[in-house]
């Protein structure tokens, strides 16, 4: 009788598992296609803490002003 219990029990479980997979599986599909359950951003900046975009130095510029500007271009004919 404890052996029966044990089987029913482990099967039961297994299904369980199985179950949790498919649905995991359904909603990772539906929530591709459909956009459905995608987290929105929890980390947006409060009004007095200054965001990445709104500070003035992070406007420089990296390269030096005479790299990176057009020449005159010459087409060579083979």
């Amino acid at each position: 009788m404890n052996f029966l219990i044990f089987i029913i029990i482990l099967v039961l479980l297994f299904g369980a598992v199985i179950l949790f997979s498919v649905l995991g599986f359904i909603r990772s599909v539906f929530s591709a296609i459909f956009g459905i359950g995608r987290r929105r951003n929890t980390y947006q900046t409060s009004p007095d803490q200054p965001s990445y975009e709104a500070d003035p130095k992070s406007k420089t510029k990296v390269f030096a002003p005479t790299e990176g500007e057009y020449v005159d271009f010459e087409e060579v004919k083979d």
